[in-house]
């Protein structure tokens, strides 16, 4: 007579690490490596997640400088008026748009102005 078996879930490892194919390759000085290892150790990383990180977060700083526009006080000032101004389209403006419109869609049109 046999006994059943139970199913036993696999062995897995405390933490799961997400897979990470690729890979960084850095050449630096010996002074550089002592004292990148010297700041992971402050920090209780390893000296690739201490510079993966640091590096993450300067990457994710410099995108953001990037995407945020700066305006001297004049140029807001400008760029306000111009939005709060409703400006007119001008004849040779108007015309480019019946052009347009002509031909796509070369039933007559009225006049805009």
């Amino acid at each position: 007579m046999s006994t059943p078996t139970t199913a036993m879930p696999p062995l897995t490892k405390a933490k799961q690490r997400p897979h990470k194919p690729a890979r960084l390759q850095a050449r630096l000085t010996q002074e550089d490596q002592e004292t990148l290892a010297y700041a992971a150790r402050i920090e209780g990383r390893t000296l690739t997640d201490f510079v993966l990180s640091h590096a993450r977060e300067a990457a994710e700083r410099t995108i953001q400088e990037h995407r945020t526009l700066h305006l001297s006080a004049r140029d807001a000032e400008i760029f306000a008026e111009a939005l709060l101004t409703p400006w007119e389209p001008s004849a040779e403006l108007r015309e480019q748009v019946r052009r347009m419109q002509e031909l796509l869609d070369p039933r007559p049109t009225p006049d805009p102005a």
